[in-house]
């Protein structure tokens, strides 16, 4: 029970109002916690409502959106080589924009933040940034296409606060669930059905449903890349757990050739981390039905999720499943990632 003077004490700050709402400041907060609010508005009859979470997360581990297109545009100035193109928008009408950056006869493609609370943006930037800076020569030759934020709609409300893991964007529909390859296929991953809407697994009411999924799409097309890179895990970290569409199982011949962009990719990493190579099968026929693993396989194109599981001696992956990242570890991992890229393009000059 809170009376209102809990909850006056608990939003005491300045207000500000923004289209039409009442904004109110809480400054005695402090990074990676999270709150509880309640609140009490003219339109309750003076009652308190809540609680509603709210996560105070790092601004450097989480790019808002404005940041994001800011990076692009900055890139786009400063080279020749680098062009900015809408694909899309999402549900809420955010453009969507891709940075194409390089040769665009021979590329590769990036996708960061299908999921929402998970990795992409800040690692694919960085690392282009750097590679646009020291690595000139090799992108006359191939290029990388790279959308940052997907699911951007749902992104900025993570990076605003929205406190827990979230999956979805605006529509309630699970992104790697809705694209055009088995759809019709009921996916039970996670204990959880794709067809219940009330799922973060939801693939939406019908294949290709989300303006989000047809940019990504629209994407692949424009690009049409050598590889796809889709990243996944989740605060901001993710690795060389390599995946492919579950249909791929049966296919050993694309499977082999797959394997063989896996181990670039995973050697380039793990080189990078100074972990010795993996000698195990790299590659893993796991992504579900609707995915955009399954999509490319379809349609002809290697397509790799990169998830979590690491295995070498880094602590970061279980502490970012607490989402307790630091600055430090986004750094570093950002590292690991482009030196990964940077092998990947590589291995294309001779392909």
């Amino acid at each position: 029970d809170y009376s209102v003077s809990d909850a006056e004490v608990i939003f005491e700050g300045l207000p500000e109002r923004i289209n039409g709402h009442a904004k109110v400041y809480d400054y005695d907060v402090e990074t990676g916690a999270t709150y509880a609010y309640w609140v009490k508005t003219e339109n309750s009859g003076g009652k308190i409502t809540g609680p509603k979470g709210a996560r105070v997360r790092d601004p450097r581990l989480w790019w808002h959106f404005d940041k994001i297109m800011d990076r692009m545009r900055k890139l786009e100035e400063k080279y020749e080589n680098v062009s900015c193109v809408k694909v899309g928008e999402t549900v809420a009408h955010k453009p969507l924009v891709a940075l194409f950056a390089g040769n665009r006869e021979k590329m590769i493609a990036c996708l960061g933040a299908v999921h929402a609370a998970e990795s992409g943006p800040e690692i694919l930037l960085t690392a282009i940034e750097d590679i646009l800076e020291k690595n000139s020569e090799l992108l006359e030759k191939v290029g990388i296409a790279i959308l940052p934020s997907v699911n951007a709609d749902m992104r900025e409300e993570v990076v605003s606060g929205l406190p827990r893991y979230y999956r979805v964007n605006k529509n309630g529909v699970d992104l790697n669930r809705n694209f055009s390859a088995k759809w019709e296929t009921v996916d039970l991953d996670y204990g959880l059905s794709s067809e219940d809407p009330d799922c973060v697994t939801y693939r939406g009411p019908y294949p290709e449903s989300e303006p989000e999924t047809r940019a990504v799409i629209n994407l692949i097309k424009l690009s049409n890349p050598k590889l796809i890179l889709s990243y996944h895990a989740l605060a901001g970290i993710t690795c060389d757990d390599l995946l492919c569409a579950k249909s791929m199982k049966e296919d050993e011949k694309t499977l082999e050739r797959l394997e063989s962009l896996a181990r670039v990719y995973s050697d380039g990493f793990r080189m990078s981390a100074g972990e010795p190579c993996r000698e195990e099968k790299i590659l893993y026929p796991a992504c579900s039905s609707g995915s955009l693993g399954e999509w490319s396989y379809k349609n002809g194109y290697f397509s790799l999720d990169l998830e979590l599981r690491y295995g070498g001696s880094l602590d970061y992956f279980e502490r970012a499943r607490k989402e307790d990242t630091t600055i430090e570890m986004l750094i570093h991992n950002t590292e690991l990632h482009k030196n990964a890229i940077l092998s990947i393009l590589t291995y294309l000059l001779g392909a």
